[in-house]
């Protein structure tokens, strides 16, 4: 399956699922917000790749250099994605790395909720 092959976007659905169940655990809510942010980053980074000459050799740089060339893109709807991604990014570390800090349903949700509406943008970018 190539890069070109998976749904990003795929993750939300996951994210979803994992926030939705009756009492969801901590855990649950952290990979849901991880989730959240890979299906904005991927899906971001696949339409540079397609549209807007990003490279497609993947590095570690890519999690900081997706949203600043939608910054650079210098339109109002890439300034918005750039936004969000930064904002789902900062999300996600909080999640994956600060376990000194609780990450409630709230928080997932808002994650979800951003990547939804950066996903929604994708389109005319």
């Amino acid at each position: 399956m190539s890069d070109a092959d998976f749904v990003w976007a795929e993750f939300l659905a996951v994210a979803r699922a994992l926030i939705a169940t009756s009492q969801p655990t901590e855990a649950a809510l952290r990979t849901a917000v991880s989730r959240a942010y890979y299906a904005a980053f991927g899906s971001t980074r696949s339409v540079l790749v397609e549209k807007h000459s990003y490279p497609s050799d993947y590095t570690r740089d890519d999690h900081t250099r997706v949203w600043e060339r939608c910054e650079v893109l210098g339109t109002r709807t890439a300034r918005d994605i750039a936004t969000l991604g930064q904002s789902l990014k900062l999300y996600r570390w909080r999640a994956d790395y600060r376990a000194d800090q609780s990450c409630t349903a709230k928080h997932a949700e808002l994650a979800v909720n951003t990547a939804s509406r950066l996903i929604s943008l994708l389109p005319i970018l």
